[in-house]
């Protein structure tokens, strides 16, 4: 069988050849710079032009997955009957798997529902993520809705005001730190005590409040009632964690108590001579604070 002649100008599926290289591939054969009609160069082999393998610079390939991720969101949004949740003015809502929902401003719903989202379960809470195939199917990257709203920059993530992490309208995202959006976190389930950043000292009885600031733990006091404690916790969650904090108790409870008594500010929480409210740190526990 003879062997196909290439030469400037023959097209081979979206690529045209442009030019022979002077080089060679380990196989000793020809290369040859071809142009993609997505605008890309690439170099290819004359064997594997002949044999029709290669016939894009990689675009038509990653055409071909965003293709079939499509069908695969309407083939999973056929089959899932769950009704949609009541209506939201200014929202509109994206199916999900799980029977789950996630909510985007209209000025993004076309943008956001050409994608195929899954609902992801981290840490007993859903997420709304897709797979990224731009480098490839073994490469994949997975990719939170959030990101696709509002983009992120290096070093920055997306933080959910609300703490619900499928409500992904703009107004309750906003960009943060790693740090910053751990500081809005709820308790988790390990916790015992009820409160977030509380817990029971078990060798002197007391309820111990703790915070981090700057990747640094400091310790708060001791404390006869965790209720106590966790007032403590909210007071330096303001002061050092700012919009980011995520009280117990409702913010409004402290601007009123700050408006009728100065007895709230947390240094003179902190300054205070020991009480039966907050009792001093067992000696076998020196007390971290910060410098």
């Amino acid at each position: 069988m003879p062997t196909l002649r290439i030469s400037p100008g023959d097209r081979f599926g979206k690529l045209t050849v442009i030019s022979l290289l002077d080089v060679r591939d380990s196989r000793r054969q020809c290369l040859w710079r071809c142009k993609c009609d997505c605008g890309a160069e690439t170099t290819v082999a004359a064997r594997l032009l002949r044999a029709g393998f290669t016939r894009s610079c990689g675009c038509y390939q990653k055409e071909l997955l965003a293709s079939r991720q499509r069908n695969e969101a309407i083939r999973r949004r056929a089959m899932d009957s769950t009704p949609e949740p009541h209506s939201i003015s200014g929202a509109r809502w994206i199916r999900l798997t799980r029977g789950q929902f996630a909510s985007v401003d209209e000025s993004d719903y076309e943008r956001i529902n050409k994608y195929s989202y899954i609902a992801d379960l981290v840490k007993g809470k859903f997420r709304a993520r897709r797979y990224s195939y731009e480098t490839g199917r073994k490469n994949r990257k997975t990719v939170d809705m959030s990101h696709d709203v509002i983009g992120v920059e290096v070093g920055t993530e997306p933080d959910h005001i609300d703490g619900n992490s499928l409500n992904n309208r703009r107004g309750n995202l906003r960009p943060s730190t790693h740090q910053q959006n751990s500081c809005n976190k709820p308790r988790t389930k390990a916790n015992t005590s009820g409160f977030k950043g509380v817990s029971l000292h078990k060798n002197s009885g007391l309820w111990r409040a703790r915070i981090r600031v700057d990747e640094r733990e400091v310790c708060l006091g001791y404390f006869t009632t965790a209720e106590e404690a966790a007032h403590v916790y909210d007071l330096a969650a303001i002061k050092y964690h700012g919009e980011f904090a995520c009280l117990n108790f409702p913010a409004e409870t402290y601007r009123e108590t700050s408006e009728t008594s100065e007895s709230t500010s947390l240094d003179k929480i902190l300054s205070a001579p020991p009480t039966p409210q907050r009792q001093t740190q067992p000696s076998l526990w020196p007390e971290k604070d910060l410098e």
